[in-house]
């Protein structure tokens, strides 16, 4: 004699009907597992450059924006502080303060933005890392840095763009200064760190 087995969802459908109230069948929603991002594990630079410091730590930056041949420029200050640090990410917040061309001042509401340490890159995708052109001494915040110089040649909607930065590992962020100049319409735009604040 074959002996089976049967399903309890079975037993529970043919006994249906029997006289005795039907027990109601459980619904159970079954989960897939997440889906593990594909791709080759990449590290921020931006991350590593923050993670070298601890929450607290504040950096401000001023941005000029001016016309060859016009004396009315913008002038924005940017304030970041590292609010949190783990493993896996930094929260940094920023705010922004200035005046524009025209005499307007502005003042942004604070804003955190979410630096994840990892991402992933896929195989097709090449990223173009610009090499630096040389090392050379650069001050700013009175104290003089040993900077990775390099040189980056753009294109936009305006026309052609060219960049030059002064980064160094010894600043959240990496950037001590850099100058954009757009060809087409006589517009520089300089970026320079004036102030960091260790963390208290």
């Amino acid at each position: 004699m074959i002996r089976r087995m049967v399903p309890l969802v079975a037993i529970l459908v043919a006994t249906a009907g029997c006289g005795s109230p039907t027990a109601a069948v459980p619904t159970v929603a079954i989960e897939s597992p997440p889906t593990l991002p594909s791709g080759i594990k990449t590290e921020f630079v931006e991350y590593v450059r923050w993670a070298k410091f601890k929450p607290g730590t504040t950096m401000v930056k001023r941005t000029t924006t001016e016309t060859k041949g016009h004396p009315l420029k913008t002038v924005e200050v940017t304030t970041s502080k590292l609010l949190e640090l783990t493993y896996d990410r930094a929260i940094v917040e920023t705010h922004l303060t200035g005046t524009r061309f025209d005499g307007i001042k502005m003042d942004t509401a604070p804003v955190k933005a979410t630096i994840s340490r990892y991402y992933y890159l896929q195989d097709n995708v090449k990223i173009k890392v610009p090499k630096k052109d040389k090392t050379e001494p650069v001050t700013v915040t009175n104290k003089t840095y040993q900077a990775d110089v390099i040189s980056v040649k753009d294109r936009n909607e305006v026309g052609e763009v060219l960049t030059t930065l002064w980064t160094s590992d010894e600043v959240p962020g990496g950037l001590l200064k850099s100058e954009s100049f757009l060809s087409d319409n006589g517009k520089l735009v300089t970026i320079e760190l004036i102030e960091l604040r260790a963390a208290q």
